[in-house]
């Protein structure tokens, strides 16, 4: 089933200011893990739905391709479907992503240029989280991480729309891969976090 997602996932580094006024910045814009969605329908047990992003599928050569050059929007587009097109590309881009996109660790690393005045207020005065906008492919196969975290279903066939500059997305949480687990059978609403990311906070409360 094709779906879409917007994830929280990534951070920027340092702000560069151009002579132009525009802004480079270095940044993770998504990464490998399992993810949670509490706004989407709960499991037939209760359970918020959890969703794998495997390594085959974040590093994918055609979803890499298809985050160069992306649009780079203020938060994400309030388009029906929260994507862009040709069409509303012009009323949403607030930038761009650059043309070389690369594996770092566990990551997916990039630089983005930023030109519009309004976002860069907003990026100096600490809007700095990433959410990668997307389409994927649904496969409903549970199953349980090599970490250890248990998932309803993994994300196939990834392909980026745009690229968010947000106050706060969906984060990954801290715990041990027990609690992790015995809370997912609980059905309780818990942030998921690769072992070694160091980048979310210890803990995370529902958003």
């Amino acid at each position: 089933m094709r779906v879409s997602r917007n994830d929280r996932s990534g951070t920027l580094r340092q702000l560069r200011k151009r002579a132009d006024g525009s802004i480079v910045v270095d940044a993770h814009l998504t990464r490998v893990g399992v993810l949670e969605y509490p706004d989407l329908p709960r499991m037939p047990d209760g359970a918020v739905r959890a969703e794998y992003r495997p390594p085959e599928e974040v590093f994918a050569p055609a979803h890499l391709e298809s985050i160069a050059l992306a649009s780079v929007t203020d938060r994400h587009p309030t388009t029906p479907d929260g994507l862009l097109d040709i069409d509303t590309g012009k009323t949403f881009s607030s930038g761009v992503v650059g043309e070389a996109v690369e594996r770092d660790g566990d990551h997916v690393r990039a630089s983005l240029r930023v030109y519009d005045p309004a976002l860069i207020m907003k990026m100096q005065a600490g809007q700095r989280d990433v959410s990668e906008g997307y389409t994927c492919d649904t496969d409903e196969s549970p199953g349980v991480t090599p970490d250890g975290i248990p998932y309803h279903a993994i994300q196939r066939n990834i392909v980026t729309n745009h690229v968010a500059i947000v106050d706060r997305g969906k984060v990954l949480a801290a715990g041990s891969i027990a609690s992790i687990q015995a809370r997912f059978r609980q059905g309780a609403v818990v942030r998921l976090r690769v072992a070694g990311d160091e980048s979310a906070p210890a803990a995370a409360a529902a958003f």
